[in-house]
């Protein structure tokens, strides 16, 4: 949690910076499923920084189309965070999510 409490402090002028000419920066989380526990905790940051977070476990209706919805999120993102770990390395969603992010036409 000490990590995502520095987080928000080195980076709030730079992205306050950076959304003032925008109305909301939204962010797409990526992570494995071991580290939800960080992702849920950096997702309550960029809350707190007015940046409305995607994170796929917690934003996703059970109704829903994971895969139309992640693309979507995707495709529309200012921020993509992706939380480095082994796990992460390892994720075939997280390398597709990865790819995804760095094939954007806009970014």
């Amino acid at each position: 949690m000490r990590a995502c409490t520095n987080l928000s402090v080195r980076f709030k002028a730079d992205i306050f910076a950076s959304s003032i000419h925008q109305d909301i920066m939204k962010a797409f989380i990526s992570h494995s499923s071991s580290e939800q526990d960080v992702a849920i905790a950096l997702k309550s940051v960029l809350e707190d920084l007015e940046i409305e977070p995607f994170l796929a476990h917690n934003d996703i209706r059970a109704s829903q189309q994971w895969s139309e919805r992640i693309l979507s999120e995707l495709n529309s993102c200012d921020i993509f965070v992706g939380l480095l770990s082994r796990a992460f390395k390892r994720s075939d969603w997280c390398a597709q999510e990865t790819g995804a992010a760095i094939l954007r036409r806009d970014a």
